[in-house]
């Protein structure tokens, strides 16, 4: 479960730099908004699941940067209450599909962290391609940042 706590704090902070990088350098372009949305709207939707309450299927709606920090810290705790659960426990849920589901939720934590990595992935390529530097979101520069080698 360390490592799994690992790739959430850097799935919390990647999320964060992006939100950073966008209010600096590219606020009001509507695609890094609405990806960014995406993730953290993806995330509030499993924790729903396994919340076990209605699940919100809004998950492509643009949010606003004051938004978006309020929805990460949010998610802060979510995840920090989910950490201290069973790894193994088995949630059901029922995804938009209407496909029916169980799955473990150390599985959930790691499919949320790499949803994540998917589409800062995206961000990164869209950004470059209008040629701004994308920030590094890279699991290694986190790494050296947060556990530095001495």
């Amino acid at each position: 479960m360390e490592y799994l706590n690992k790739l959430v704090q850097y799935t919390l902070w990647a999320n964060r730099s992006w939100m950073l990088f966008i209010s600096k350098e590219m606020e009001q372009d509507e695609y890094l908004l609405k990806i960014v949305s995406h993730i953290l709207l993806s995330e509030q939707a499993w924790f729903q699941r396994i919340s076990g309450v209605k699940v919100n299927r809004s998950i492509w709606k643009p949010l606003a940067l004051n938004e978006l920090s309020e929805l990460q810290e949010t998610h802060r705790s979510e995840y920090r209450l989910l950490m201290e659960q069973d790894p193994g426990r088995i949630i059901s849920y029922q995804r938009f599909s209407g496909e029916a589901g169980r799955s473990a939720l150390s599985d959930i934590l790691m499919h949320l962290t790499t949803h994540g990595a998917h589409h800062r992935g995206q961000m990164a390529a869209y950004a470059s391609a209008r040629g701004v530097q994308p920030v590094n979101t890279d699991f290694i520069r986190y790494s050296r940042i947060s556990h530095p080698t001495q």
